[in-house]
């Protein structure tokens, strides 16, 4: 079973992803957080497959700043935003996350950056 970590704060976009992963796959869990602060607990004692979260969190670097925590046993981590900004982008590049998404995103969007943050892994 795919079991992604989805740290979103806006509730639609959370809603219609979970949606999409639903569609895409058989077997998913998906675990929903709203902040970094959540989601940091998560992750201290589960180790999801996929992490898709929103760059823009509490602050503007949250879900950069939480990714940029990962020691070992790092997720797939694809990074999700509606801005069109090219600073967030480049920040979320040091990082180096496996995928970047802008919303709105398609269901063949979401399965092929899935896919690929997998193969990579």
């Amino acid at each position: 079973m795919l079991e992604v970590l989805l740290v979103e704060d806006d509730m639609l976009s959370a809603v219609d992803l979970q949606m999409k992963l639903e569609e895409i796959y058989e077997s998913v869990k998906v675990v929903h957080r709203v902040t970094a602060r959540e989601a940091r607990n998560y992750l201290a004692e589960n180790t999801p497959d996929v992490l898709l979260i929103d760059v823009v969190l509490e602050t503007e670097k949250a879900g950069i700043q939480l990714v940029e925590r990962f020691t070992e046993n790092k997720p797939a981590v694809i990074f999700i935003t509606a801005f069109r900004r090219e600073d967030l982008f480049q920040k979320a590049l040091d990082v180096d996350p496996d995928s970047f998404l802008q919303k709105p995103i398609t269901a063949d969007q979401l399965r092929h950056a899935i896919e690929l943050a997998l193969a990579r892994k």
